[in-house]
């Protein structure tokens, strides 16, 4: 991990990102809060949940190819400033006492779309940036920013929100990208791409250009099936993730009576879960391997959300998100390295892609799903089907057999990040 922190790109990319992510939980956890206390209704948070999947849906066949193919920091500046824009505008609404639901909700679209972008692309970054060696530990520090994020958030949010209320945490979130931009501008110098040697000097219309790029991502993923498992393992996890903030809140209110500061707890608890497994999660992964690693993780996250509803007690909820921040964190940073060690750099933002559509109509559907079943039946039950969402994710796990069986031919390798 000292390595890590040795190379300056990557430390500026990490320090960026964990910033970003700070302001980031705290704009989430807030304005699932703030919808909740207005609407008193899980369907209204299922709806913001609908409203946050519906640009990922659209633009999920072309950020994998944007991601491969423009330069990968410009990218990620842009979707930070963007993101920064729409927050801060709508932040000083709220100081003004003239926020709607209808401008909440089309922050959310406007700040999904550009997160839709960043992801991928951020991810794709990470694996150019990093030496094959160094995947594991780069994902668990990428992750450990993700977290540590949500770790200080999820400590300040219950607790800033009272003093301060929606405007204010949004304009701490609006301020946080700022300093992300500062961070990735200063990674590099010049414009960076990666260019596959077969594609080199071949110039197509871009409706081609994107036709082809789609079609080739098609051929590559056709028979790799430890890769196609993987991905929809991911994609799976990530559609529980976003979808499990329509029940969380309502758990902290109406279960654990414990207020916007019990949800601060809780948002904390599973961040320093899985903060906790990042120093622990390389050897975890090199250890039992990405299949079983990333089985049993997600297995764990699936049985602590159907025990969570049960706990009665803040302090024993605390402990199940602990446990379940920590598998959590395994599972997706082993899934990331498992992708990172066998997909070709050229094609890495079209292979995450390739799956986002599911992810997404996952993502739509599960959201509205939870906050139909916790109106019309309860928590616990909206709790079970969440757990049973991750344990199809760990079958996905569990059949993609291994790396050394699937791949029989060695992918044509990239060349290396060049100036243009």
């Amino acid at each position: 991990m000292s390595d890590i922190f040795r190379q300056r790109p990557l430390r500026l990319l990490f320090t960026g990102n964990f910033v970003s992510m700070l302001g980031s939980g705290m704009n989430a956890a807030a304005l699932n809060w703030y919808v909740l206390q207005i609407t008193h209704s899980e369907i209204s948070l299922g709806t913001l949940i609908l409203l946050q999947t519906l640009p990922m849906l659209f633009l999920a066949p072309l950020t994998g190819v944007v991601a491969d193919r423009v330069d990968r920091r410009m990218l990620v500046m842009a979707m930070d400033g963007i993101r920064a824009l729409i927050i801060c505008s709508v932040a000083a609404l709220c100081l003004l006492h003239r926020v709607t639901l209808f401008e909440l909700y089309g922050m959310s679209m406007v700040v999904s779309a550009a997160t839709s972008i960043f992801w991928p692309t951020m991810t794709a970054l990470t694996q150019e940036l990093t030496s094959s060696k160094q995947y594991v530990t780069a994902n668990a520090m990428l992750m450990g920013g993700v977290q540590g994020g949500f770790l200080v958030a999820g400590a300040l949010v219950g607790f800033v929100y009272n003093r301060v209320g929606l405007g204010g945490i949004l304009f701490v979130d609006a301020a946080t990208y700022l300093v992300s931009l500062i961070c990735y501008g200063m990674l590099r110098k010049g414009r960076h791409l990666i260019v596959h040697p077969a594609e080199k000097g071949i110039d197509r219309g871009i409706a081609a250009q994107l036709l082809e790029d789609i079609l080739a991502c098609m051929r590559y993923l056709k028979g790799n099936t430890y890769v196609v498992l993987l991905c929809t393992c991911s994609a799976i996890v990530f559609a529980a993730i976003f979808a499990q903030n329509v029940v969380m809140a309502p758990l902290a209110d109406l279960v654990l009576h414990s207020g916007a500061v019990g949800f601060g707890w809780i948002n904390a608890a599973w961040a320093v879960g899985a903060l906790l497994s990042g120093g622990v999660v390389p050897l975890i992964v090199r250890r039992f391997g990405v299949k079983a690693s990333v089985t049993a993780a997600t297995a764990l996250v699936a049985a602590g959300c159907m025990a969570a509803p049960l706990s009665g007690r803040l302090r024993f909820a605390l402990l199940i998100f602990l446990v379940i921040g920590a598998a959590r964190g395994v599972s997706i940073v082993g899934v990331n390295s498992g992708l990172m060690q066998v997909v070709p750099k050229h094609y890495m933002g079209r292979v995450q892609n390739a799956f986002a559509i599911v992810s997404r109509l996952m993502q739509m559907l599960l959201g509205m799903a939870l906050g139909i079943i916790a109106h019309s039946a309860g928590l616990t039950a909206a709790f079970a089907a969440l757990g049973l969402t991750y344990f199809v994710a760990a079958g996905a796990a569990a059949v993609s057999g291994s790396q050394s069986r699937i791949f029989k031919e060695t992918p044509l390798q990239p060349v290396t990040a060049e100036s243009i």
